[in-house]
Protein backbone atom coordinates (compact mmCIF):
# COMPACT_ATOMS: atom_id res chain seq x y z
CA UNK A 1 0.00 0.00 0.00
CA UNK A 2 3.05 2.27 -0.14
CA UNK A 3 1.96 3.80 -3.48
CA UNK A 4 -1.57 4.30 -2.14
CA UNK A 5 -0.13 6.22 0.82
CA UNK A 6 2.01 8.44 -1.40
CA UNK A 7 -0.85 9.27 -3.76
CA UNK A 8 -3.34 9.74 -0.92
CA UNK A 9 -1.00 12.10 0.90
CA UNK A 10 -0.30 14.05 -2.30
CA UNK A 11 -4.05 14.44 -2.96
CA UNK A 12 -4.52 15.71 0.59
CA UNK A 13 -1.66 18.22 0.10
CA UNK A 14 -3.24 19.50 -3.12
CA UNK A 15 -6.67 19.77 -1.47
CA UNK A 16 -5.28 21.60 1.56
CA UNK A 17 -3.34 24.00 -0.67
CA UNK A 18 -6.59 24.80 -2.47
CA UNK A 19 -8.23 25.28 0.95
CA UNK A 20 -11.11 23.01 -0.04
CA UNK A 21 -13.23 20.50 1.85
CA UNK A 22 -13.44 16.85 0.81
CA UNK A 23 -16.79 17.56 -0.86
CA UNK A 24 -15.45 20.60 -2.75
CA UNK A 25 -12.35 18.79 -3.98
CA UNK A 26 -13.79 15.42 -4.97
CA UNK A 27 -17.28 16.58 -5.88
CA UNK A 28 -19.51 13.67 -6.86
CA UNK A 29 -16.58 11.47 -7.93
CA UNK A 30 -16.70 9.53 -4.65
CA UNK A 31 -18.23 9.49 -1.19
CA UNK A 32 -16.69 11.42 1.67
CA UNK A 33 -15.82 8.18 3.49
CA UNK A 34 -14.11 6.75 0.39
CA UNK A 35 -12.13 9.98 -0.12
CA UNK A 36 -10.86 9.95 3.47
CA UNK A 37 -9.74 6.34 3.06
CA UNK A 38 -7.82 7.30 -0.11
CA UNK A 39 -6.13 10.30 1.52
CA UNK A 40 -5.23 8.12 4.50
CA UNK A 41 -3.55 5.57 2.24
CA UNK A 42 -6.01 2.83 3.17
CA UNK A 43 -7.68 2.61 -0.24
CA UNK A 44 -6.33 2.53 -3.79
CA UNK A 45 -7.84 4.97 -6.28
CA UNK A 46 -8.27 3.70 -9.84
CA UNK A 47 -6.38 5.46 -12.63
CA UNK A 48 -9.53 6.63 -14.41
CA UNK A 49 -11.02 8.11 -11.25
CA UNK A 50 -7.69 9.70 -10.33
CA UNK A 51 -7.44 11.34 -13.75
CA UNK A 52 -10.95 12.75 -13.39
CA UNK A 53 -10.24 14.17 -9.93
CA UNK A 54 -7.00 15.75 -11.14
CA UNK A 55 -8.69 17.16 -14.25
CA UNK A 56 -11.52 18.64 -12.16
CA UNK A 57 -8.94 20.48 -10.07
CA UNK A 58 -6.54 21.53 -12.83
CA UNK A 59 -3.68 19.35 -11.60
CA UNK A 60 -1.51 17.24 -13.88
CA UNK A 61 -0.47 13.70 -13.07
CA UNK A 62 3.14 14.87 -13.30
CA UNK A 63 2.47 17.52 -10.65
CA UNK A 64 0.97 14.89 -8.36
CA UNK A 65 4.02 12.65 -8.83
CA UNK A 66 6.22 15.69 -8.17
CA UNK A 67 4.53 16.05 -4.76
CA UNK A 68 4.85 12.29 -4.14
CA UNK A 69 8.60 12.60 -4.69
CA UNK A 70 8.92 15.33 -2.09
CA UNK A 71 8.94 18.13 -4.67
CA UNK A 72 11.97 16.73 -6.45
CA UNK A 73 11.90 16.65 -10.26
CA UNK A 74 13.24 13.63 -12.09
CA UNK A 75 15.78 14.17 -14.85
CA UNK A 76 13.14 12.96 -17.32
CA UNK A 77 10.66 15.59 -16.11
CA UNK A 78 13.21 18.32 -16.73
CA UNK A 79 13.84 16.97 -20.23
CA UNK A 80 10.12 16.85 -20.99
CA UNK A 81 9.78 20.50 -20.00
CA UNK A 82 11.93 21.31 -23.05
CA UNK A 83 9.56 19.41 -25.34
CA UNK A 84 6.61 21.58 -24.37
CA UNK A 85 7.93 23.86 -27.14
CA UNK A 86 6.86 22.62 -30.57
CA UNK A 87 8.08 23.40 -34.08
CA UNK A 88 10.24 26.45 -34.66
CA UNK A 89 10.17 27.32 -30.94
CA UNK A 90 11.89 24.01 -30.16
CA UNK A 91 14.67 24.65 -32.69
CA UNK A 92 16.28 27.17 -30.32
CA UNK A 93 16.86 24.38 -27.79
CA UNK A 94 20.41 23.16 -27.16
CA UNK A 95 19.82 19.81 -28.87
CA UNK A 96 23.24 18.29 -28.28
CA UNK A 97 22.93 18.95 -24.55
CA UNK A 98 19.43 17.49 -24.60
CA UNK A 99 20.68 14.31 -26.30
CA UNK A 100 23.43 13.97 -23.67
CA UNK A 101 20.86 14.28 -20.88
CA UNK A 102 18.71 11.58 -22.45
CA UNK A 103 21.58 9.11 -22.51
CA UNK A 104 21.79 9.38 -18.73
CA UNK A 105 18.19 8.22 -18.28
CA UNK A 106 18.31 4.52 -17.45
CA UNK A 107 14.58 3.88 -17.23
CA UNK A 108 11.76 4.57 -19.73
CA UNK A 109 14.12 3.91 -22.63
CA UNK A 110 11.27 3.59 -25.13
CA UNK A 111 10.09 7.13 -24.42
CA UNK A 112 13.66 8.41 -24.52
CA UNK A 113 14.16 6.69 -27.89
CA UNK A 114 11.18 8.64 -29.23
CA UNK A 115 12.59 11.88 -27.83
CA UNK A 116 16.04 11.21 -29.31
CA UNK A 117 14.49 10.54 -32.73
CA UNK A 118 12.46 13.75 -32.57
CA UNK A 119 15.45 15.81 -31.45
CA UNK A 120 17.63 14.53 -34.29
CA UNK A 121 14.81 15.16 -36.78
CA UNK A 122 14.89 18.86 -35.86
CA UNK A 123 18.59 19.14 -36.70
CA UNK A 124 19.24 21.09 -39.92
CA UNK A 125 21.27 18.38 -41.71
CA UNK A 126 18.27 16.00 -41.79
CA UNK A 127 16.55 15.45 -45.15
CA UNK A 128 12.77 15.17 -45.31
CA UNK A 129 13.11 11.55 -46.46
CA UNK A 130 15.24 10.69 -43.43
CA UNK A 131 12.82 12.49 -41.09
CA UNK A 132 9.82 10.56 -42.40
CA UNK A 133 11.72 7.26 -42.17
CA UNK A 134 12.27 7.74 -38.45
CA UNK A 135 9.14 9.66 -37.43
CA UNK A 136 6.52 7.45 -39.09
CA UNK A 137 7.30 4.37 -36.92
CA UNK A 138 6.57 6.43 -33.79
CA UNK A 139 3.10 7.19 -35.09
CA UNK A 140 2.53 3.58 -36.20
CA UNK A 141 3.45 2.30 -32.73
CA UNK A 142 1.52 4.84 -30.67
CA UNK A 143 -1.53 4.67 -32.97
CA UNK A 144 -2.13 1.14 -31.68
CA UNK A 145 -2.69 2.41 -28.13
CA UNK A 146 -6.19 3.31 -27.08
CA UNK A 147 -4.91 6.17 -24.93
CA UNK A 148 -1.61 8.01 -24.63
CA UNK A 149 0.13 9.08 -21.47
CA UNK A 150 0.77 12.79 -21.10
CA UNK A 151 4.39 12.35 -22.17
CA UNK A 152 3.39 10.25 -25.19
CA UNK A 153 0.99 13.02 -26.16
CA UNK A 154 3.85 15.53 -26.08
CA UNK A 155 5.79 13.19 -28.39
CA UNK A 156 2.83 13.05 -30.78
CA UNK A 157 2.54 16.85 -30.90
CA UNK A 158 6.05 16.87 -32.38
CA UNK A 159 5.24 13.98 -34.72
CA UNK A 160 2.27 16.01 -36.02
CA UNK A 161 4.62 18.88 -36.82
CA UNK A 162 6.97 16.64 -38.81
CA UNK A 163 4.86 13.91 -40.38
CA UNK A 164 4.20 13.74 -44.11
CA UNK A 165 1.27 15.95 -45.12
CA UNK A 166 -0.68 12.93 -46.42
CA UNK A 167 -0.90 11.61 -42.85
CA UNK A 168 -1.53 14.88 -41.07
CA UNK A 169 -5.34 15.02 -40.89
CA UNK A 170 -5.72 11.60 -39.26
CA UNK A 171 -2.98 12.34 -36.74
CA UNK A 172 -4.27 15.84 -36.01
CA UNK A 173 -7.72 14.48 -35.17
CA UNK A 174 -6.25 12.03 -32.66
CA UNK A 175 -3.81 14.54 -31.15
CA UNK A 176 -6.44 17.26 -30.75
CA UNK A 177 -8.83 14.85 -29.01
CA UNK A 178 -6.06 13.71 -26.68
CA UNK A 179 -5.21 17.33 -25.83
CA UNK A 180 -8.83 17.83 -24.83
CA UNK A 181 -8.60 14.75 -22.60
CA UNK A 182 -5.80 16.42 -20.64
CA UNK A 183 -7.49 19.83 -20.68
CA UNK A 184 -7.10 21.58 -17.36
CA UNK A 185 -3.62 20.23 -16.68
CA UNK A 186 -1.20 23.03 -15.94
CA UNK A 187 0.98 22.89 -19.07
CA UNK A 188 -1.49 21.49 -21.57
CA UNK A 189 -3.06 24.75 -22.75
CA UNK A 190 0.32 26.14 -23.82
CA UNK A 191 1.13 22.85 -25.56
CA UNK A 192 -2.30 22.86 -27.20
CA UNK A 193 -2.06 26.32 -28.75
CA UNK A 194 1.53 25.65 -29.87
CA UNK A 195 0.33 22.45 -31.57
CA UNK A 196 -2.64 24.20 -33.17
CA UNK A 197 -0.38 26.89 -34.60
CA UNK A 198 2.17 24.38 -35.90
CA UNK A 199 -0.63 22.42 -37.57
CA UNK A 200 -1.75 25.64 -39.29
CA UNK A 201 1.83 26.23 -40.42
CA UNK A 202 2.00 22.78 -41.99
CA UNK A 203 -1.24 23.41 -43.87
CA UNK A 204 -0.02 26.83 -44.99
CA UNK A 205 3.17 25.38 -46.44
CA UNK A 206 1.23 22.71 -48.30
CA UNK A 207 -1.30 24.82 -50.18
CA UNK A 208 -4.06 24.66 -47.55
CA UNK A 209 -3.58 28.07 -45.93
CA UNK A 210 -7.21 29.13 -46.35
CA UNK A 211 -8.30 26.19 -44.18
CA UNK A 212 -6.49 27.61 -41.16
CA UNK A 213 -8.49 30.77 -40.44
CA UNK A 214 -10.90 29.38 -37.84
CA UNK A 215 -8.18 27.51 -35.94
CA UNK A 216 -5.85 30.53 -36.04
CA UNK A 217 -8.61 32.73 -34.61
CA UNK A 218 -9.26 30.18 -31.86
CA UNK A 219 -5.52 29.98 -31.12
CA UNK A 220 -5.33 33.77 -30.97
CA UNK A 221 -8.17 33.97 -28.44
CA UNK A 222 -6.51 31.39 -26.21
CA UNK A 223 -3.13 33.15 -26.53
CA UNK A 224 -4.73 36.45 -25.47
CA UNK A 225 -6.27 34.74 -22.43
CA UNK A 226 -2.85 33.31 -21.54
CA UNK A 227 -1.16 36.66 -22.23
CA UNK A 228 1.24 34.84 -24.56
CA UNK A 229 2.64 37.80 -26.47
CA UNK A 230 4.73 35.82 -28.96
CA UNK A 231 1.86 33.53 -29.96
CA UNK A 232 -0.47 36.53 -30.24
CA UNK A 233 1.88 38.15 -32.76
CA UNK A 234 2.31 34.90 -34.69
CA UNK A 235 -1.43 34.37 -35.06
CA UNK A 236 -2.10 38.00 -35.90
CA UNK A 237 0.54 37.94 -38.63
CA UNK A 238 -0.84 34.83 -40.32
CA UNK A 239 -4.37 36.25 -40.09
CA UNK A 240 -3.09 39.41 -41.78
CA UNK A 241 -1.74 37.24 -44.59
CA UNK A 242 -5.13 35.59 -44.94
CA UNK A 243 -6.87 38.98 -44.96
CA UNK A 244 -4.55 40.02 -47.77
CA UNK A 245 -5.33 36.87 -49.75
CA UNK A 246 -9.07 37.26 -49.22
CA UNK A 247 -8.98 41.05 -49.73
CA UNK A 248 -11.23 41.26 -46.67
CA UNK A 249 -9.53 44.40 -45.31
CA UNK A 250 -8.00 47.56 -46.72
CA UNK A 251 -4.46 46.93 -47.97
CA UNK A 252 -3.06 49.95 -46.09
CA UNK A 253 -4.70 48.89 -42.82
CA UNK A 254 -3.29 45.37 -43.14
CA UNK A 255 0.23 46.69 -43.77
CA UNK A 256 -0.07 48.96 -40.73
CA UNK A 257 -1.04 45.93 -38.58
CA UNK A 258 1.93 43.97 -39.89
CA UNK A 259 4.24 46.87 -39.13
CA UNK A 260 2.94 46.92 -35.53
CA UNK A 261 3.45 43.16 -35.24
CA UNK A 262 7.03 43.30 -36.50
CA UNK A 263 7.82 46.20 -34.16
CA UNK A 264 6.36 44.25 -31.25
CA UNK A 265 8.48 41.21 -32.08
CA UNK A 266 11.62 43.33 -32.07
CA UNK A 267 10.69 44.77 -28.67
CA UNK A 268 10.34 41.17 -27.43
CA UNK A 269 13.79 40.47 -28.94
CA UNK A 270 12.27 37.88 -31.29
CA UNK A 271 14.52 39.07 -34.10
CA UNK A 272 14.58 35.81 -36.09
CA UNK A 273 10.79 35.57 -36.10
CA UNK A 274 10.46 39.21 -37.11
CA UNK A 275 12.84 38.81 -40.05
CA UNK A 276 11.17 35.57 -41.14
CA UNK A 277 7.76 37.27 -41.12
CA UNK A 278 9.09 40.28 -43.01
CA UNK A 279 10.54 37.94 -45.63
CA UNK A 280 7.15 36.25 -45.99
CA UNK A 281 5.39 39.60 -46.29
CA UNK A 282 7.82 41.10 -48.78
CA UNK A 283 7.58 37.91 -50.80
CA UNK A 284 4.01 38.93 -51.43
CA UNK A 285 5.18 42.29 -52.73
CA UNK A 286 3.88 44.43 -49.85
CA UNK A 287 6.08 46.97 -48.08
CA UNK A 288 6.24 47.45 -44.32
CA UNK A 289 8.09 50.09 -42.39
CA UNK A 290 9.68 47.99 -39.62
CA UNK A 291 13.15 46.42 -39.74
Amino acid sequence: MEIAKLIGNALRVVRKNKNETITDFYGKRMSEKYAYRIEGGHQNIGQEKLEKVLRDNGVSFEELIFICRGYQKRALDEIMDQFLKVGSDFIGTNMNQLLSQMKEIKKERKLCAYLETITRAYMPQQTDEAIQKHILPIWVTLAEQEQWTYYELIVMCHVLYMIDITQIDVIASRVFKSLERYKGYQNVEGLQIATWFCFCERLRLNGRFCETKDLLECTLKRAITREDGLMIFKCEFRLCELARIESSEDRTDISAKVDRILSGLLVMQQVDTAFAFKKDWLGAGIEVASL
